[in-house]
């Protein structure tokens, strides 16, 4: 059994190491055994070199061959293969620098969500890139001379500056969870539509603990 961990590498800021743990045990158990005993079943770790600034954000796809990263200052998010250490695909979420709270996968890796402090969750395509929006954004971008990149196929808002998770429980639909209680579940398509399937104000009147 072979376990992927993904962390910021002391080299320099931006930077993600890699680390392959070929055991029997939990990642925790091996990590423990190699500090205690000075031996570990682990494979020599590797360096990418994602961004310039701090990372922020890392999520892996289901598979454990992608992996998505966004840094502190949130305006890419960048894609790396784990086994080649290349960049896949670099996505835009905005011009303006932005708090990223969180990446995900959907099951299959056909897309990409992303939630951040600026009360919007991106929707990116990852297995069909061309269905992302090569939009005005793009322009603007390389006006302030940033790099250009597609931005999202689908976006929805939610309260700004309110930190929220987002995830995928299938290829097109999603939910948002924020910490003012509000649940949010989205269906979206091909042709960028998005509609609202269900909306929720959890507070103390209302909270089910079994929920």
């Amino acid at each position: 059994q072979q376990y992927l961990l993904a962390f910021p590498a002391k080299r320099a800021p931006g930077c993600l190491e890699l680390a392959y743990i070929n055991s029997q045990e939990s990642p925790a158990q091996d990590l423990a055994r190699s500090v205690v005993k000075g031996t570990s079943s682990s494979s020599p770790s590797v360096v990418i070199d994602a961004h310039q600034n701090e990372l922020a954000c890392v999520a892996f796809n289901a598979t454990g061959t992608l992996v998505a990263t966004a840094s502190t200052k949130g305006t890419l998010i960048r894609i790396h293969d784990t086994s080649t250490r290349t960049k896949v695909m670099e996505l835009r979420r905005g011009v303006d620098a932005a708090k990223v709270f969180c990446l995900n996968f959907s099951l299959s890796s056909k897309y990409l969500c992303a939630a951040s402090d600026k009360g919007t969750v991106h929707i990116f395509a990852i297995l069909n890139p061309k269905l992302n929006d090569r939009n005005a954004l793009g322009t603007v971008a390389e006006m302030v001379g940033m790099e250009s990149a597609p931005s999202s196929l689908a976006r929805i808002t939610v309260p700004a500056e309110c930190p929220c998770q987002c995830a995928f429980d299938s290829d097109n639909s999603f939910f948002v969870v924020c910490v003012d209680g509000t649940f949010h579940h989205y269906t979206f398509d091909e042709d960028r539509r998005t509609k609202r399937e269900a909306y929720v104000v959890f507070n103390e009147e209302n909270f089910d603990p079994r929920f």
